[in-house]
């Protein structure tokens, strides 16, 4: 029998090659919490019958169903490619070991995850919950002073079933990223922050139902992707406040690195926005503090560039 609490859940998951057909779980990640779960809509009758003030119990059917949530993490280098490439779209992979992963935008019609989340119950039992035709709506990537390389993940998905679980094998490193890895720059030289976070918005169209089937078809690109990112720091001087009043656009580099593979080289996750608008504000005096300059930048697309690509530096041979 398993611990009886949350120590001993696990989350796994496999890219499928049809997206809603699950597949057996091939990668297994440590995780700090998820939400998934399954919402089955019901359809009551609004009918009139004398005398009945209340729904009988034959007047209603099991509506659509849908998958949403979340799972939260600290970022690593291995295992983050396939994530990466799911949520932009794309992906190219050179190196030999170490391997470098290019995770760039793409049309993400055909990938979707199998996930499975293993639960465990009050005996000692871990349930397996496996979510079908998943795919990532929304990502969140954190790192502030004295912490870790955070990631959040919200997910759209097909289906849920219950099932036996799956043994978890995990990767032989899974080194964390932390703010002393960590290098920012702006318009090509480097920055002193306190604290950024970098956001993805897909853009999958999540309604995708018609008649004859409970289930969502495999959401679609239907609307612009947002990339955003939060920026702190001290006031150092006007630079980065005349980009924001005069709309001057720049780049925007935050990388992260870890221990060496091989070679001299290095575990990374680099975030690479060639060109992004600072809609910042002006700073401000809150006391006798050192002033800050907050900024908010928006990626743009130049015509060429990804105007987001994430390139992953690790030992998968594959993303």
């Amino acid at each position: 029998m398993a611990i009886r609490s949350g120590l001993a859940a696990q989350l796994g998951f496999g890219a499928e090659s049809t997206v809603g057909t699950a597949v057996t779980p091939n990668r297994w990640t440590e995780f700090t919490s998820e939400s998934l779960a399954l919402t089955i809509e019901r359809i009551e009758s609004e009918g009139l019958r004398a005398g009945n003030r209340v729904v009988r119990s034959d007047r209603w059917v099991a509506g659509q169903r849908s998958v949403e949530g979340s799972f939260a993490l600290d970022m690593t280098s291995e295992n983050s490619g396939i994530l990466f490439k799911h949520l932009l779209g794309a992906a190219s992979t050179t190196g030999a070991g170490p391997y470098t992963h290019e995770c760039t935008l793409g049309d993400p019609h055909g990938l979707a995850f199998t996930m499975e989340v293993g639960r465990p119950d009050n005996s000692g039992t871990v349930r397996a919950f496996t979510y079908s035709g998943v795919k990532l709506s929304e990502a969140t990537f954190a790192n502030e002073v004295n912490g870790l390389l955070t990631g959040e993940f919200s997910v759209i998905g097909k289906d849920e079933t219950t099932g036996s679980i799956t043994s978890a094998s995990y990767p032989a490193s899974q080194e964390l990223l932390s703010f002393t890895g960590a290098t920012i720059s702006v318009g090509g030289s480097s920055y002193n922050c306190t604290d950024i976070s970098i956001s993805v918005n897909t853009g999958l169209d999540a309604e995708r139902y018609s008649l004859g089937s409970a289930t969502i078809r495999e959401p679609v690109a239907a609307s612009m992707v947002e990339i955003t990112a939060e920026v702190n720091a001290e006031f150092a001087s006007l630079t980065e406040y005349n980009r924001v009043i005069n709309g001057t656009t720049a780049s925007l580099v935050a990388k992260w690195e870890g221990s060496v593979i091989s070679g001299g080289v290095k575990r990374s996750i680099e975030f690479n926005m060639p060109v992004v608008r600072f809609d910042g504000s002006t700073p401000t005096v809150d006391g006798p503090g050192i002033v800050q300059q907050p900024l908010t930048a928006k990626a743009l697309y130049n015509g060429t560039d990804s105007p987001l690509k994430v390139t992953v530096v690790n030992s998968d041979s594959a993303p």
